[in-house]
C-alpha cells in the first residue's frame, strides 16, 4: 500500500467512527470536481455573480498551469480519503467559441484527446473510479429555455451529441484504467408533474442516447439522472421506460439529493428509499450537498433502512443552496469538509 492510501485509510476509518452506523458498510464517497477555481469573494452576490467565472478546466486542460492545478488538486483530494472524481464535460452547438465549454462539432477530435489525459491523470492520482457527465447546453439540451422549458431544443443536435459522447467514450480505450459511470441523459428523467412537451422531448433524447451508446458500448454503465424528489414521483419509471425501448434494463440509478429551500428533505429521502425498495439495479447519490452531516446522516438512515444503501455518495461543492451559487466551495475538497467535520 503507498503511503498516502495508507493515510487516506486511516482518515476514513476515523471519519467514519465518529458518525452513525450507515447500514454494515458505508458507502465509497466521492467528489464532483469540474472547476478549478471558485472566486468565494463572489458568493455574497449570487446569482448576479459566478463564483466559478470562467473556472471550467477540461476545456482548458491544454494549458500547462491549468493541468499542474488540477494535478495538485487531485492528489490532495485523494489523500484526503474521496475515492471516486465525477466530473462534468461541458459541451454544446455555438457560433461562437465557448471557453468554458466545448463545441461538439468543432471540438470532436480536440475534447477526446483531453477527456483520455485527464482520466489518466485521474487513475495516476489514485482514484478509484471515474464518472463522467455530459453536461449538455444551450440548444443541445432537450431542457433549454427562453420563455418555457425545452422551447429552445434544436433535435439535429442529438446525432452530432451522440458522435461527441461515443467518440470521447472511445478515447478512454475499450477497457478504461478506472471503472468508469456515464450520466447520458443528465436530468433526463420524467416526473408526474412534467410539462407533456417537455416530458416527450427527455424521453425522445434520452431513449436516442442510450439506445446509440449502449450500442457502441454495451458493457459500460450508462445512466440517465434524476433528482431525489422526481424520482419518487414517476422519474423511477420514466428511465426504466427510456432503457426499455433499446430493451434493456438500467445499469445504475444515479439521484441527486439537495438539502435545499422549499424541500422537506426527511420527506423525499423517505419517498425515495421506498421507490428503491425491491429493486436490485444498484444506485448512487450522484449529488449531494458538501459539509452538510445532518442532512448526510438523515439521507443514509433513510436509503439503509429500506434494505440496501448507495453504492457511492458525490458530493457537489455547495454548502448552502440558500445563496443561490452553482458552487460555493473552492477546492482542493476532502473528504473530512465533505463530510461536515
Amino acid at each position: 500500500m503507498r503511503h498516502s492510501s495508507l493515510i487516506a485509510a486511516i482518515v476514513v476509518m476515523a471519519i467514519l467512527g465518529f458518525g452513525r452506523a450507515w447500514g454494515e458498510t458505508a458507502p465509497a464517497f466521492g467528489i464532483s470536481y469540474s472547476f478549478f477555481r471558485v472566486d468565494t469573494s463572489k458568493i455574497a452576490a449570487c446569482p448576479r455573480a459566478d463564483p466559478i467565472g470562467d473556472g471550467a478546466f477540461l476545456p482548458r486542460y491544454a494549458d500547462p498551469a491549468v493541468r499542474s492545478k488540477v494535478l495538485s488538486d487531485l492528489k490532495t483530494m485523494r489523500d484526503s480519503g474521496l475515492t471516486g472524481m465525477r466530473t462534468l464535460i461541458f459541451f454544446g452547438e455555438t457560433e461562437e467559441t465557448p471557453g468554458d465549454w466545448f463545441d461538439s462539432v468543432r471540438d470532436i477530435e480536440r475534447a477526446p484527446r483531453i477527456v483520455a489525459r485527464y482520466a489518466n491523470d485521474v487513475a495516476a492520482a489514485g482514484f478509484k473510479s471515474l464518472f463522467l457527465d455530459y453536461a449538455r447546453l444551450g440548444r443541445a439540451s432537450p431542457s433549454c429555455r427562453r420563455q418555457s422549458w425545452g422551447d429552445c431544443f434544436d433535435s439535429a443536435t442529438v446525432s452530432h451529441t451522440l458522435a461527441f459522447v461515443t467518440r470521447i467514450r472511445a478515447a478512454l480505450d475499450a477497457k478504461p484504467a478506472l471503472p468508469l459511470v456515464s450520466d447520458i441523459s443528465p436530468e433526463g428523467c420524467v416526473a408526474s408533474g412534467t410539462p407533456k412537451g417537455l416530458a416527450e422531448t427527455l424521453r425522445q433524447y434520452g431513449a436516442a442516447m442510450i439506445a446509440g451508446y449502449k450500442r457502441a458500448f454495451p458493457a459500460d454503465r450508462a445512466a440517465v439522472s434524476c433528482n431525489f424528489e422526481l424520482f419518487a414521483q414517476g422519474g423511477k419509471e420514466s428511465i426504466d421506460a427510456i432503457f426499455a425501448e433499446a430493451g434493456l434494463k438500467p445499469d445504475v440509478y444515479l439521484v441527486a439529493a439537495y438539502d435545499r429551500p422549499g424541500v422537506d428533505a426527511e420527506t423525499a429521502s423517505a419517498a425515495l428509499a421506498q421507490s428503491l425498495r425491491g429493486s436490485a439495479v444498484p444506485y448512487i447519490v450522484s449529488e449531494t450537498t458538501y459539509g452538510n452531516r445532518p442532512h448526510l446522516d438523515l439521507l443514509l438512515d433513510r436509503l439503509t433502512s429500506a434494505g440496501r444503501g448507495p453504492e457511492a455518495v458525490y458530493f457537489w461543492p455547495l454548502h448552502d443552496a440558500a445563496d443561490h451559487c452553482q458552487v460555493d466551495v473552492a477546492p482542493p475538497y476532502s473528504l473530512d469538509a465533505a463530510l461536515g467535520h
